[in-house]
């Protein structure tokens, strides 16, 4: 079976776990439509309190969110979430794949544009990434670290984060903000 057999096949395999020595790994195959996003995320969080990893739970979710929202709306077709965890080092892995041969790239917006900045978050927020070809398609996959949600606080250069002023004193932040995104705006 070639790589990617899975995406023509009429039935989507059912979501893989396994574990090798110090690697963790879950898959999940998705279909090309806009839930594919939201689901996706609901996987990775579970998957991640199940290897109890819950402190790389934003970052990935933001760059996940972004990867497979790209997947859904420029490859168009049915692709394959993959998390590998090294247990030893805590580095995170995530790849997506589908069978569209047209590779992301990054884009150079302006300040009013409302979109264009999604792979320079990934390229901000994570340890490394990148895009390799494969049979009939093409994987974009990002490496998180164990700390990942404190590099944005060191000096890591977020033009895609607009945030807005931080909350008058004595104001608590609104509820759902993270701690990270509050001790950025203190920064």
């Amino acid at each position: 079976m070639t790589e990617a057999a899975w995406a023509t096949s009429a039935r989507v395999p059912d979501p893989a776990a396994g574990h090798d020595g110090g690697r963790r790994w879950a898959v999940l195959v998705l279909e090309p439509e806009t839930a594919s996003v939201a689901r996706a995320r609901r996987w990775a969080r579970q998957v991640l309190t199940g290897w109890h990893a819950d402190e790389q739970e934003w970052t990935l979710s933001q760059l996940l969110t972004e990867i497979v929202t790209n997947a859904v709306l420029h490859a168009d077709t049915r692709f394959r979430v993959r998390l590998e965890r090294d247990a030893g080092t805590g580095t995170l892995r995530c790849e997506v794949t589908d069978t569209s041969i047209v590779r992301p790239r990054r884009r150079h917006r302006s300040h009013e544009a409302t979109t264009g900045r999604g792979l320079q978050m990934v390229a901000d927020l994570s340890r490394r990434w990148g895009v390799d070809s494969v049979a009939g398609g093409k994987t974009v996959w990002f490496e998180v670290d164990p700390d990942a949600d404190l590099r944005i606080t060191d000096g890591v250069s977020a033009d895609w984060l607009d945030l807005p002023d931080a909350a008058p004193a004595g104001r608590p932040p609104s509820l759902g903000e993270s701690p990270l995104l509050r001790s950025w705006r203190a920064a």
